[in-house]
């Protein structure tokens, strides 16, 4: 199925009043977009990172927009038509309101599935001499590889936290770790995401871990990837809570 993505160009003073216009039209499936409120965001989660993409913050410069989807069918140029001449007598029944511009764009969006696209890019990745970090759903791939033999395979399925391997600093703890760890060593994972530092530290040798992240998420999505590798609670204990005020 095809859609048409309509995106509202507006600012901050003028997001409420037009979301509450297109929702009083039978609109209640839009997206807003506003770098006012993505930086307000930042502020006010500084314990959830310390790095934020400067491509992302460009993206969102001076941004405010709402979006909404048609399906794509012969009434859709009307149904713009009809949208910007009341987008027209909005702003004639509120001069106080300053709405910005409210140029209509549209955009031809094909229906995806979104939630696992990103899957195609992440494939098997070696890390330093031994390790072999392998997406979840590439298992079968991997076998009888012989590029691959002798490497020890860390099978991961990210979910919706950080740590896949791809990242430059989670590969250099990768590294590190296949360089200190020989064997009965116990390791704490501090800010753990989706367990992958802990969890290839076992699988290289350390008898015991524990794993400790602020984000609820991180609880299950490290206990799943552990039993993907064959580790149980007897050698892996995750924890969730602030290691600065959780006593």
């Amino acid at each position: 199925m095809e859609w048409l993505e309509v995106h509202i160009d507006t600012n901050h003073a003028g997001l409420e009043p037009l979301e509450i216009f297109l929702s009083a039209n039978g609109v209640d499936g839009v997206v807003i977009d506003d770098e006012q409120d993505f930086q307000s965001f930042l502020e006010n989660n500084h314990q959830y990172w310390d790095y934020v993409d400067e491509d992302l913050e460009k993206q969102m410069q001076g941004l405010s927009q709402i979006r909404l989807y048609l399906e794509q069918n012969a009434s859709v140029p009307e149904t713009v038509e009809s949208l910007k001449s009341q987008l027209a007598a909005l702003r004639a029944q509120y001069p106080t309101v300053d709405f910005g511009s409210l140029d209509v764009q549209l955009a031809n969006v094909k229906d995806e599935d979104w939630e696992n696209n990103w899957k195609q890019y992440y494939k098997p990745m070696e890390i330093g001499e031994r390790l072999l970090v392998i997406p979840e759903w590439e298992q079968e791939n991997v076998k009888g590889q012989a590029k691959y033999a002798g490497k020890v395979p860390l099978i991961l399925e990210p979910g919706l936290t950080f740590g896949t391997g791809s990242h430059a600093t989670t590969r250099l703890c990768l590294t590190a770790l296949e360089e200190n760890v020989h064997g009965g060593e116990t390791v704490l994972d501090l800010g753990c995401g989706s367990g992958i530092l802990s969890i290839a530290a076992l699988r290289l040798g350390a008898v015991s871990a524990k794993a400790v992240d602020i984000d609820e998420k991180c609880l299950t999505v490290a206990y799943e990837n552990a039993a993907l590798n064959g580790i149980g609670k007897d050698r892996y204990t995750v924890l969730v809570g602030d290691v600065l005020s959780d006593g």
